[in-house]
């Protein structure tokens, strides 16, 4: 591993390309951006409430610090107490069906969201995140992992939920955003934007083997066919990025199994490398292959070593 760690690695990504907390992540269009039908719910988001009346479309706006051009609207008129509305959003794990949780047990999963209510009474509203942990054909596997609850205003607010996926027949997880009407009341506008669900993991420091040094390559970038196959190519205008191999040398098991689950998961990551020689922040993709093994045997601890190739995503 690199001598300056520890690191981070997460699934999330364009936060060099757009205001800090409007990123992509696991989940699809959580920018609320694409809209098939204007008057509906954004792309990609399914509903589930039980109430009747309720207005849904796109408002054009940009969320205070956010970016995009649009947020989702959520209106209706006489509702009594309890849960108004819920949308959600269910990621199918990527990985491997023989491994625990297709390779991503008991790792850490954070969401957010940014939440406000337009309407005449705000605060007689408030929301939450939960994430589920799914079987492959859907069942609910122990707990709901809630939220806390946060009473809407009317400027933009930020929610949280974090998950342990500690269940070894997870194969999916499913995000919802929950809005409660608190006290019976009309006129509600929830305003709902920049939505994201991301796995996380901070690299301890380890014995370590020297990393490889950086280059600057001219202008790279990444598509997938639809087959899977990961493609490099060269745009029109050329920028330099960084590529850039890191040696771990006598790891864990832990820390493996984080490299490994952060690999299955086949998306651009956002690199904290702590490294004096790099930028503070790097959007990167993992290219190659998977490159570990067990290095030495002792009682009660392997240790492992390997490498790993980002390149600038």
């Amino acid at each position: 591993m690199a001598d300056f760690d520890p690191m981070v690695l997460r699934t999330r990504y364009n936060r060099l390309l757009a205001p800090v907390g409007s990123y992509d992540s696991l989940i699809l269009n959580g920018k609320l951006e694409k809209w098939t039908n204007v008057a509906a719910l954004a792309d990609n988001w399914t509903e589930n409430t039980g109430w009747t009346g309720i207005t849904l479309n796109r408002l054009a706006g940009t969320r205070t610090g956010g970016a995009g051009l649009y947020v989702q609207r959520i209106r209706a008129t006489g509702h009594s107490a309890g849960t108004f509305y819920q949308m959600y959003q269910t990621y199918v794990m990527l990985g491997h069906a023989q491994f625990d949780a297709c390779g991503h047990y008991n790792k850490f999963v954070a969401a957010d969201a940014w939440v406000r209510n337009a309407g005449t009474t705000p605060g007689n509203y408030s929301a939450r995140l939960i994430i589920e942990m799914l079987s492959s054909t859907g069942g609910l596997l122990g707990s709901p992992q809630y939220g806390s609850i946060v009473t809407l205003s009317a400027t933009w607010q930020q929610i949280w939920v974090t998950l342990a996926t500690a269940n070894t027949g997870c194969r999916q997880l499913r995000l919802t955003v929950r809005i409660i009407c608190d006290v019976a009341t009309p006129d509600p506008d929830i305003n709902v934007d920049d939505v994201e669900m991301y796995e996380e993991y901070t690299f301890a420091r380890n014995p370590s083997m020297p990393d490889e040094g950086e280059i600057m390559v001219p202008g790279r970038n990444f598509s997938r066919t639809i087959g899977g196959t990961l493609l490099r190519g060269r745009p029109a205008a050329v920028t330099a990025k960084w590529e850039k191999q890191l040696n771990f040398g006598l790891i864990g098991k832990t820390q493996v199994e984080a490299l490994r689950s952060l690999y299955l998961h086949d998306v651009p990551m956002e690199w904290v490398p702590n490294h004096p020689l790099l930028p503070a922040l790097l959007e990167v993709r993992w290219i190659g292959d998977f490159d570990f093994k067990l290095i030495s045997s002792a009682a009660g601890t392997n240790h492992y070593g390997g490498r790993a190739v980002f390149s600038e995503y």
